[in-house]
């Protein structure tokens, strides 16, 4: 499997209320099926908020960011990633920009 492309998958942005700030976060996946899940969305979605939230300069510092209490976003990808039928799925982050502030 690491021989994969991860080349389907979503760029979500978050933007601070006041509207000076903002980032895009790419997150991919090796399928098409997986990117269109609700749950690979709303993951995406969050780590787009964590980004902004924790001024994370790049995407390693944003693996090692907060996702949840105990847990980075780097643990929390892991996690995801794996079925109940135990089959690790590919997924990368894979760009950070940030805009404003």
């Amino acid at each position: 499997k690491a021989g994969r492309t991860a080349a389907e998958g979503v760029v979500v942005m978050a933007q601070s209320d006041d509207g000076k700030a903002a980032v895009l976060v790419e997150v991919n996946s090796e399928t098409d099926f997986v990117a269109k899940d609700d749950n690979f969305k709303a993951f995406a979605d969050k780590v787009a908020q964590i980004a902004l939230n924790s001024g994370a300069a790049t995407i390693e510092d944003l693996l090692a960011a907060e996702y949840e209490a105990g847990k980075t976003v780097e643990e929390a990808r892991q996690e995801y990633y794996y079925s109940k039928e135990k089959k690790k799925k590919k997924s990368i982050l894979d760009k950070l920009f940030h805009f404003g502030d």
